[in-house]
């Protein structure tokens, strides 16, 4: 699990040859809106700083599924979310990557939820848990299997019950069991829970061998 005491603060981009990059952004505005745009100007500032040159807007464009990617780029490649005032962004060369991050709202309708878009065993497991650690359970999970669907470049079209998590306690902790169809199996995957902030979760997934993992927060 990488916590938020993980985060070193840092004001400049420095890329990295073979480590996963981590950027956690923190933002004061009122609104949704100010909330994106001031998580596209932060993607712009790391893209430019592992390009070595300017990027704008007009260098990125999205795939036929959505997932946006940066034109020219070569072999880099980034991810992002961001959930109310807190963001990520992930970049790594040389693999497709994945993160997704969720800050609890208001309680929701997980089981109904996970029986919509989880395996069977994922929600007979959310199910019996125990209430006060269900929502969080869920939101773990939920984090976890989309931050692969977008290391697969499908999001939510590619299915979430088609990847597959097992519960390793009762405190809603989750190992990656399987991944069906062509982007599988398994066994070549990684991905690693998250808890950038205070009641935080979230995950970074990518295809291929471990790698090292280092984890920043830009200062205010």
């Amino acid at each position: 699990m990488i916590t938020a005491s993980a985060f070193q603060p840092v004001d400049t981009v420095q890329p990295a040859t073979g480590d996963i990059h981590l950027y956690m952004c923190e933002f004061a505005h009122s609104s949704a809106m100010q909330c994106r745009q001031a998580m596209r100007s932060r993607l712009y500032a790391v893209l430019s700083g592992w390009c070595g040159r300017t990027v704008s807007a007009d260098d990125l464009h999205r795939s036929e599924h959505g997932k946006p990617t940066l034109r020219n780029g070569g072999p880099l490649h980034f991810s992002l979310s961001h959930s109310g005032s807190l963001g990520l962004i992930a970049v790594a060369w040389d693999t497709e990557l994945g993160v997704d991050v969720e800050q609890p709202g208001k309680p929701r309708a997980v089981a109904a939820l996970a029986r919509r878009y989880f395996t069977a065993t994922e929600a007979d497991w959310l199910a019996r848990c125990d209430e006060s650690v269900r929502q969080d359970a869920f939101l773990t999970l939920w984090t976890a299997k989309e931050a692969v669907a977008k290391a697969i470049g499908r999001g939510l079209a590619y299915g979430l019950d088609r990847i597959g998590f097992v519960a390793q306690s009762g405190d809603g902790r989750w190992r990656l069991d399987a991944v069906q169809g062509e982007a599988g199996p398994a066994a070549r995957w990684q991905c690693h829970p998250l808890q950038p902030g205070r009641a935080c979760h979230g995950a970074v997934a990518w295809r291929g061998t471990p790698r090292p993992i280092q984890a920043f927060r830009f200062f205010r």
